[in-house]
């Protein structure tokens, strides 16, 4: 969850921010996006492409694909 929070810092500071004012932690919602891979919150393809990026290029393309939703 960590790693996420720091790309999520790095690249959208400012929706950081208001998450953390709001007192809105990742685990609220970050942890149903990973366990299902994605599945739930996207159509099946574009989770499919983050599926191939992530068995190419491991962990991260899971925590940018967050972010980038």
């Amino acid at each position: 969850m960590s790693l996420f929070k720091v790309i999520l810092e790095a690249n959208y500071p400012k929706i950081c921010n208001q998450l953390e004012k709001e007192r809105v932690p990742p685990q609220s919602y970050l942890f149903k996006w990973l366990l299902t891979l994605f599945t739930n919150v996207i159509n099946l393809d574009a989770a499919s492409r983050i599926w191939d990026l992530f068995f190419l290029d491991g962990d991260i393309i899971l925590y940018k694909a967050a972010v980038g939703i």
